[in-house]
């Protein structure tokens, strides 16, 4: 994947739109438009804005999903991680990643993801 695709993977993920995102780090939507198209080369500093933007880390930009993960939930048990990995959807990475940096223990965010994988598989 290209930057601009994992952008708009982000986006999509998180719910938030382009011009959202536009306005919060001072663009017009149409520069976030062209950034997902590729038409424009970004900066370092457009990079760190960006990721400011969407309280992400910038490389999460660069990552596999799989590094993504590692980053984002390492200290999670295996069965955990491989269940996030097989849902197919950064939502579950985000959700992890949104429990570890408000806090949550590890043990607390293995509770959660136990509670939902039964949900899943009702």
């Amino acid at each position: 994947m290209n930057f601009g695709e994992i952008l708009k993977k982000v986006l999509d993920e998180m719910n938030v739109s382009q011009r959202s995102l536009a306005a919060s780090v001072g663009k017009e939507p149409s520069y976030i438009s062209r950034i997902i198209n590729e038409k424009v080369n970004v900066s370092w500093d457009t990079i760190n804005s960006l990721a400011e933007a969407l309280g992400i880390n910038p490389g999460v930009f660069f990552a596999t999903e799989d590094e993504m993960l590692s980053y984002i939930v390492d200290e999670l048990p295996e069965d955990t991680k491989e269940f996030i990995r097989n849902r197919q959807n950064q939502t579950w990475i985000y959700l992890a990643k949104d429990l570890k940096e408000s806090g949550f223990s590890v043990k607390s965010i293995t509770s959660a993801v136990e509670l939902l994988k039964e949900l899943d598989n009702k």
